[in-house]
């Protein structure tokens, strides 16, 4: 009989140690989804962003150069927004000579 007790007691100890082992693989499987989603997303969407610098000439307005550097299909609205953004000041800010950094995709 000590000797079916052993046995019981060996099952249930690997039993109990697969268990935690699956518990933690899902816990770590887990955390990575939800890293993944808060800052993998974010990641993305930063290494995808280019900026070219630009040197501003004379007659030159935020929407002429929105207009050159942006995509067909964004609306310059969008691109004048976040090239003030992007340098922090406001479309009647820059004069001939000023270095902008402009979005270009």
């Amino acid at each position: 009989m000590k000797r079916s007790n052993r046995v019981n007691s060996t099952h249930t100890a690997s039993v109990k140690f697969k268990g935690a082992a699956i518990v933690m693989a899902i816990a770590f499987i887990m955390i990575m989804i939800v890293y993944g989603v808060f800052f993998g997303m974010e990641s993305d969407a930063s290494s995808m962003d280019t900026y070219r610098e630009v040197q501003v000439s004379q007659n030159d307005t935020l929407w002429s150069i929105a207009s050159e550097y942006c995509d067909d299909s964004q609306d310059v609205r969008t691109t004048v927004k976040e090239i003030c953004e992007i340098n922090d000041i406001q479309p009647e800010d820059i004069q001939a000579g000023d270095t902008i950094f402009v979005p270009v995709n």
